[in-house]
């Protein structure tokens, strides 16, 4: 013991290890991001794309929530986005087959948050080259 109290105050992470890790940690999602991309050209891989992506959308959400930044993630395509989705989920009922218009009702979900989680990516890169190629090769994915 060195005599010294130990507040709160000096377990803080300094600013500049935190900028660094969060740099460190938008790199790995950027990786991450070209490496999901690049696996949904192979639909025997869709699982192991699937489980990849939810853990770096996890990993996002927990570093915009902790930084508060995720009200930033705002597009222009918010509200024909949300129409298109909810307009699909009120057809649901209406379907010769809920059950499967449901599930792939999930789907189209599930490409909604790869939608924001892809803008939170690009935003967060430092080079507009690579977060550009990132987005030719998603939207060349979106197409195919």
């Amino acid at each position: 013991m060195t005599g010294r109290d130990t507040t709160r105050s000096d377990l803080t992470v300094p600013a500049e290890v935190e900028s660094s890790w969060r740099r460190a940690m938008w790199r790995v999602q950027g990786a991450g991001l070209a490496v999901v991309t690049a696996l949904s050209f192979f639909p025997g891989l869709s699982h192991g794309q699937e489980y990849l992506f939810l853990a770096l959308f996890a990993i996002a959400l927990g570093a915009l929530a902790m930084s508060g930044e995720g009200r930033s993630l705002r597009t222009p395509l918010d509200l024909p986005l949300g129409l298109f989705v909810g307009w699909v989920l009120l057809s649901v009922p209406f379907a010769t087959d809920p059950a499967y218009s449901f599930t792939e009702w999930r789907k189209l979900g599930s490409h909604v948050l790869i939608f924001y989680w892809a803008m939170a990516v690009l935003r967060a890169q430092p080079n507009a080259g690579a977060a550009r190629a990132v987005l030719v090769a998603e939207i060349g994915r979106a197409h195919v």
